[in-house]
């Protein structure tokens, strides 16, 4: 549960704490909102104190409800406190300058991106021989490989759960053959029902129902595609089906879910 902000900030704001050589109170009031605080406190005596620390934060596109915040970081850090952070590109994102935005560094904020490209076929050969038996066997086989890299388009999240669901079939993993891996099915089912699960619980009382099933109908119709929507071809189909399509805000609908759609809203999408 390390995406929910009291945990996380929490976390982040101890190990400052520590650094800094200072007590951390615990607190009975919000604590996401009590410990982003101190992150802030802290991350400020560090730069005062002129302290080299490198802070690394990873997927911070999964902090649940969207809820990760960079206000506790100071603007001027100097140059010896240093914060990376990774993230999914959201749906609309044409490169990392979406997240400049979500971020507020946009401006006055000195800050470089760089992106990751999707594994190539290399990549899926070492993450098979990495794992070790028995999908190690499977790397030497390049059919296996080349078919493993077209079904994950280079996706490290989705050719995780194939080589997972492939090395829980055991001592049967090394004679898998090109009929066996059509017929997996990786497991991003139950990670996204647990996603969905956590987001329904935030939602409650907070988010209106008619958003809930505009998200519904979209989730619906994006997961019976058997391709590349455009922008039009998905606005069709929602019109389709009775919602009521707002040209200037049609990326907004698709917020709720955007950690798991990639394009933005072109006829060439």
């Amino acid at each position: 549960e390390t995406h929910r902000p009291d945990i996380f900030y929490e976390a982040l704001a101890a190990r400052l704490a520590a650094i800094l050589g200072e007590a951390l109170p615990p607190t009975q009031t919000d604590k996401g909102v009590y410990y982003a605080d101190h992150c802030r406190t802290l991350a400020s005596s560090a730069v005062a104190e002129g302290r080299r620390v490198l802070i690394i934060l990873d997927g911070i596109d999964e902090a649940l409800g969207g809820r990760f915040d960079a206000r506790w970081f100071p603007r001027n850090p100097g140059t010896r406190l240093r914060l990376v952070l990774s993230a999914r590109w959201q749906a609309g994102d044409l490169d990392s300058s979406g997240w400049k935005t979500r971020l507020g560094w946009e401006r006055d904020v000195r800050v470089r991106a760089r992106e990751l490209p999707v594994l190539v076929r290399e990549g899926v050969r070492d993450l098979l021989l990495k794992m070790g038996a028995p999908t190690d066997v499977l790397a030497s086989q390049p059919d296996i490989v080349d078919r493993l890299h077209e079904l994950a388009q280079g996706e490290p999240l989705v050719l995780r759960y194939y080589a997972e669901d492939i090395w829980g079939m055991g001592e049967a993993a090394p004679r898998l053959t090109m009929d066996d891996l059509v017929q997996l099915r990786p497991g991003l089912g139950p990670y996204f029902a647990r996603w969905l699960d956590e987001q329904e619980r935030l939602w409650e009382g907070a988010v209106d129902p008619e958003v809930r099933r505009r998200v519904n109908a979209l989730l619906a119709l994006l997961a019976c595609a058997h391709g590349r929507l455009t922008g039009a071809d998905l606005r069709t189909l929602l019109t389709e089906r009775g919602e009521v399509v707002e040209d200037g805000r049609f990326l907004e609908q698709l917020k709720p879910i955007q950690r798991f759609v990639i394009g933005f809203d072109r006829t060439e999408t």
